[in-house]
């Protein structure tokens, strides 16, 4: 999951979390809080591509993603959802 927001001096925000199955339950772990370089979708997934890759996360193998009604991540090109993969 990645949202942004501005923090309290007014500068973007991208926050990274993943969600994965472990012993047979559901784990949620936020994983990089970093300021926005852009709101544009090859900047998000800039940012999201890194924060895995630093994490040791292969983002091939993620198996899903989620969005809320922000078009940039969620319309299918050239939004995030149709750059993936």
């Amino acid at each position: 999951m990645v949202d942004e927001s501005k923090d309290v001096s007014k500068k973007e925000q991208v926050c990274v979390v993943v969600r994965y199955l472990h012993n047979n339950g559901i784990q949620e772990e936020f994983l990089h809080f970093t300021p926005a370089d852009g709101l544009d979708a090859d900047s998000r997934l800039t940012t999201i591509k890194q924060t895995l890759s630093k994490c040791n996360i292969d983002y091939i193998m993620c198996i899903g993603q989620y969005y809320d009604s922000d078009a940039v991540m969620s319309c299918p090109s050239p939004a995030i959802q149709g750059r993936v993969y």
